[in-house]
Order: C-alpha cells, then structure tokens, then sequence
C-alpha cells in the first residue's frame, strides 16, 4: 500500500505543480500584505539592500576579514553573502 500511495503522490504533485506553486505565492502575498509590521520590515529591508548596493563605500572599500596575524580580502560577493545571511536571520524573527 505504501508504493501505490507514494506513486499517487508523485503524479499528484507532477500534475499540481503549477497549483501548489500559484496557492503558495497567493497566500504568501497575502500574509505579508495584511500585516503592517511585515510591509514595514520588508521596506526597510529593500531599502537598506538598495543603499548598500548604491553605497560607493561598500562596491570600492574591501572588506578585509583577519584571523590572528592573518588578514583575507573579501570580494563583492562575499559581501553580498554576508548581508545575505544578516538579511534572513532578520526576516527569520519577524516571519
């Protein structure tokens, strides 16, 4: 009975797909449009994001990360990454 319900979950979702993917984007959409706290954070979010990237200081300063004597220049996307994590770990306390 397992293999005939795992197999009817996999034609399932094949055939779905689009379906779950569309319910999933509305209801998404409409929690955070509902909620004044998560419209609040995401602007605030998008617009740190888009100074950041704007900022002549973050695209020509290199970031230098040092461990002991050792000191290793970070690239651009090294930096993006670390506003990357910074950016969900955010996300994550008010989702």
């Amino acid at each position: 009975i397992q293999i005939h319900l795992q197999r009817n979950v996999l034609a399932n979702a094949r055939a779905f797909c689009p379906n779950y993917a569309f319910i999933f984007v509305a209801m998404m959409f409409f929690f955070v449009c509902t909620s004044p706290i998560l419209l609040g954070m995401l602007g605030a979010v998008g617009g740190c994001w888009s100074h950041a990237m704007r900022s002549e200081q973050f695209r020509s300063r290199p970031w230098t990360l040092q461990i002991g004597a050792i000191q290793v220049p970070l690239g651009a996307n090294t930096k993006r990454l670390a506003l990357s994590v910074a950016t969900l770990f955010f996300l994550n306390l008010f989702m």
